[in-house]
């Protein structure tokens, strides 16, 4: 971890940990440094993944040679009301009767 990333999880530790006991701030300030180690090894990880397979994919993750590629195409699905909108529509017919006998009354 560079000597940035220490000063700004340390400075981040001081803005958040107004009103906490010594105890929640060293606890908070140590989880910070663990987030910004995480990071810093992931960023790493990542990087060194690159350089060693010339790809930022995973080899073998996303492709296999051995498989057709695909076009994409999914066969069509007909246009159709949504499932409960007739219980819905009951509802609202049933709603605006009630409000035009309470207005006539």
């Amino acid at each position: 971890m560079s000597n940035g990333s220490n000063t700004e999880a340390a400075g981040l530790a001081n803005l958040a940990s107004a009103g906490m006991s010594e105890g929640e701030r060293l606890d908070h300030e140590r989880k910070l440094k663990d987030i910004a180690r995480t990071m810093a090894d992931v960023v790493a990880t990542r990087v060194s993944n690159v350089h060693a397979t010339g790809s930022s994919v995973l080899p073998g993750r996303w492709s296999r040679p051995d498989q057709e590629r695909g076009t994409g195409w999914q066969p069509e699905r007909p246009l159709d009301r949504p499932p409960g909108i007739d219980l819905i529509d009951a509802m609202c017919i049933a709603d605006d009767k009630r409000q035009r006998e309470k207005e006539t009354k």
